[in-house]
């Protein structure tokens, strides 16, 4: 059984925030070594052993093991060279020096395989392969927008929601997208 942040002791429980990742057994929280070096902003869970996390710098982080070990997947997209550092929804990422990274903010999946991930730039990633790829959607936002929600409704209906006031919808699986 999972948690997101619960008080609740359950068997077992995981915890992600701050780029932290703990697992308790009821009685106590131990941190594990993720190897993931960037702040975490939302987990799905796709069953007792696989979930998806994902953050800033670009990071998607999927386990198979209820938490225990992380492997960082790639989303596929280049990181973004040109983008005004005074904007916030662009984030510096330290390692790379004069480029800026994707930061995502919201994960889902519809079952498996397929699952959506909501970010910064107006992006919105969608997988049909439980996570080996990801493809950006055209969305036709622009880069100032930061997608922070994706709500899955149906198989083909798909709302993503953020900054400025934006809602966008799919009623076909991601092949056209309405601005709401």
């Amino acid at each position: 059984m999972w948690a997101r942040g619960s008080s609740v002791p359950a068997l077992p429980q995981i915890t992600l925030a701050l780029g932290m990742i703990a697992l308790t057994d009821g009685w106590g929280w131990k941190e594990e070594e993720a190897g993931i070096r960037h702040n975490l902003h939302d987990v799905t869970l796709l069953s007792d052993n696989i979930a998806y996390a994902v953050g800033e710098g670009d990071t998607i982080a999927r386990t198979n093991d209820a938490g225990r070990s992380w492997f960082v997947t790639d989303s596929g997209l280049n990181n973004l060279p040109d983008c005004d550092l005074s904007d916030p929804s662009c984030v510096k990422d330290p390692a790379w020096d004069n480029y800026v990274a994707y930061s995502w903010h919201a994960v889902q999946f519809l079952g498996f395989p397929t699952g959506w991930i909501a970010g910064s730039h107006g992006t919105l990633l969608k997988t049909d392969d439980g996570g080996n790829s990801w493809a950006a959607q055209d969305l036709g936002l622009p880069q100032t927008v930061v997608l922070r929600a994706v709500a899955i409704v149906g198989e083909l209906s798909v709302y993503a929601a953020g900054s400025e006031g934006t809602i966008v919808h799919t009623a076909d699986g991601g092949a056209t997208w309405v601005k709401q």
